[in-house]
């Protein structure tokens, strides 16, 4: 029970992430014609960003604290999924789509604030089950939203996954770490 706060986060994490994955590309080779020679550049491009960014954006964690980097980057992901169901212009939706992929490395946060809560003997536990709950949510939503695109659409299920990211920061901006552990400028998994 003491860490319910870290389960919810893992809960609406694995809801956002899977949909946002699944649902990003699809959209683009589905309602604009996306061929592979189009869609593998744009994968490439946001996982090549990732791999030389996740470094800074993590130490963006470690700044500023798992609280204010994951509630940034929930607010930035809830705007680029109101871009997805409203913009109909494919090319600014790839650059939406690399903008989410590289916002979705802060979620990290989550498992910062878990090694912050927990002590030593329990943080190896808390985290399998994170990851358990991570998991069953990030199965179930995408199979939701795919049987419920050809009733709501595209638009639907983007305006449906920034509401719960909406969710997401109010319960990001509900953790509470002491002064040192919030934005310490030591790397806070180095223990």
């Amino acid at each position: 029970r003491k860490y319910w706060l870290y389960y919810t986060l893992n809960l609406l994490e694995g809801a956002r992430k899977e949909v946002l994955g699944s649902f990003c590309t699809l959209m683009l080779v589905e309602q604009f014609g996306w061929k592979v020679w189009q869609i593998s550049p744009l994968l490439f491009a946001s996982a090549t960003l990732s791999l030389f960014l996740a470094p800074y954006l993590g130490g963006l964690v470690d700044r500023f604290g798992p609280r204010n980097a994951l509630a940034g980057s929930y607010a930035v992901l809830a705007m680029a999924c109101v871009g997805y169901a409203v913009i109909p212009n494919a090319m600014i939706l790839a650059g939406l789509y690399v903008i989410i992929r590289l916002a979705q490395i802060m979620h990290l946060g989550i498992n910062v604030y878990a090694h912050q809560i927990a002590p030593a003997e329990e943080v190896t536990p808390t985290l399998s089950a994170g990851v358990s709950v991570n998991h069953i949510s990030s199965v179930a939503m995408p199979l939701l939203f795919g049987v419920l695109v050809p009733i709501i659409g595209y638009s639907g299920v983007y305006l449906g996954s920034a509401v719960i990211i909406a969710i997401s920061v109010v319960f990001a901006l509900m953790i509470r770490t002491s002064p040192q552990q919030e934005g310490s400028p030591e790397p806070a998994l180095a223990s």
